[in-house]
């Protein structure tokens, strides 16, 4: 059936169905350019194929863009997908094959951290290493789950209980030659090149101390009600562009 593809994945994007499939499809959706003899662009859509027992299901069809978020199929049933971050596509010459430069996100579950760690079940690390395509894994298009996925920037605040289906959140990074979970600046943005140094937010200040536990859940709390707000705009722009999903 046409929905078949969202029910391959827990609402965390873990395998619910075996993760054999046919390979995904994919298409330019965007202005291609040559660079460094490589065809390159910005936006595809992924699309598959009907299922066999059902040839009348319409094939479903997923847009992807540098900067999203993509669920990659993992090896089995009850194992995760893994997620990454697009950094752009191209193919090679000689070939329409459409390959996608990922940037990884680690799942903290899957990762041996020390007990003091204290991390979300939505919470994911990204890799802490370069993001240009030399610095970058490339994968084929054809490993693409077609079930969208968001990954919320929320540097300086955890996610609430209470979250909608494929949606995490990232505030920190993982750095995979120390093993490390790495802390990003409190006011979520990287400092400018500037002649002087740049100062701390005030906000940020309180925050040399070790929080207390019950600091924590003040701000689960706090940003429940953010995190809501943020979610009903976002649906609410994707219905006014005609471009919402179920």
């Amino acid at each position: 059936m046409a929905d078949d593809w969202r029910k391959r994945l827990t609402d965390r994007g873990y395998h619910a169905l075996p993760a054999k499939r046919e390979d995904t499809n994919a298409r330019w959706d965007c202005e291609v350019r040559v660079k460094d003899g490589k065809n390159v662009g910005d936006a595809i859509v992924a699309y598959g194929h009907a299922y066999a027992d059902n040839t009348d299901a319409s094939v479903p069809e997923l847009k992807l863009k540098v900067g999203d978020a993509c669920y990659m199929s993992g090896s089995r049933k009850g194992s995760p997908t893994e997620i990454g971050q697009i950094v752009g596509f191209h193919t090679e010459p000689g070939d329409d094959h459409i390959w996608v430069v990922c940037r990884w996100y680690w799942r903290p579950e899957r990762l041996r951290l020390p007990d003091e760690i204290e991390w979300h079940e939505r919470e994911l690390f990204l890799g802490d290493e370069g993001c240009d395509d030399s610095e970058c894994d490339v994968n084929s298009t054809a490993a693409i789950e077609l079930t969208p996925v968001k990954v919320l920037p929320f540097p300086d605040a955890p996610l609430p209980g209470q979250v909608a289906p494929h949606t995490f959140f990232q505030r920190r990074k993982f750095d995979v030659e120390a093993q490390e979970v790495v802390e990003m600046p409190a006011a979520g943005v990287e400092p400018m090149d500037t002649d002087e140094p740049a100062e701390a937010p005030a906000a940020a200040q309180p925050r040399a101390a070790k929080p207390r536990r019950n600091e924590q859940k003040e701000r689960l709390d706090a940003l429940e009600k953010l995190v809501a707000s943020l979610q009903g705009r976002m649906a609410a722009v994707e219905i006014a562009q005609g471009v919402g999903r179920e």
